[in-house]
């Protein structure tokens, strides 16, 4: 695992479309995630991906309204 995360880093860093459009379904899987199991998604979604509250809050209300 290590390895695949060294070589995303690195196709990231170089600006790969791949590696953007694969950490951007991530992120959208995983608030999805949140958003169907977690009593607090928003807390979850902060947690999780280490960003503020408020940013957590609104990617939740983005993915609810899908």
């Amino acid at each position: 695992m290590d390895y695949v995360v060294e070589q995303l880093g690195k196709a990231l860093s170089r600006g790969e479309q791949w590696a953007k459009d694969y950490v951007t379904a991530q992120v959208h899987d995983t608030i999805a995630r949140c958003v169907e199991r977690e009593a607090d998604p928003a807390a979850e979604v902060a947690r999780i991906l280490r960003v503020d509250r408020t940013t957590a809050e609104r990617w939740v209300r983005e993915t609810s309204a899908r």
